[in-house]
């Protein structure tokens, strides 16, 4: 499972639902703006994750789903594999995994509008 959280995204194995394990955690993007936000948006295309969060200087963050599946020590701390920093804060992404595109909204750029990235 990947959860959004207060300063960050954890990824927990949920494989038996009654006994979950916490792989780990990827972090907030450090931010010179300050402050955290609990809101974060995660969405999966093909090996990757992509997280967007309302926290200002956020940007999206892009991680490689496989590091999970190479981690020996629980709990991991990860990094990211990408950061598009192309916009701020965001609400919400929506990922097409046919055309490889991240539709951004709710976003500090384009009026708060459709923000498109090229994945």
């Amino acid at each position: 499972a990947l959860i959004g959280m207060y300063g960050g995204t954890a990824f927990v194995e949920i494989t038996d639902p009654y006994s979950p394990i916490y792989i780990g955690g990827l972090p907030s993007v450090f931010n010179k703006f300050g402050g955290w936000s609990f809101w974060r948006d995660v969405k999966t295309m093909g090996d990757y994750a992509v997280v967007v969060s309302e926290e200002p200087g956020h940007g999206m963050q892009v991680f490689d789903l496989t590091e999970l599946l190479t981690t020996s020590e629980t709990p991991t701390l990860f990094n990211m594999t990408a950061h598009y920093d192309a916009i701020g804060n965001a609400h919400n992404v929506f990922v097409n995994e046919e055309k490889k595109f991240a539709y951004i909204v709710g976003q500090d750029s384009c009026n708060g509008g459709l923000h498109i990235v090229n994945l």
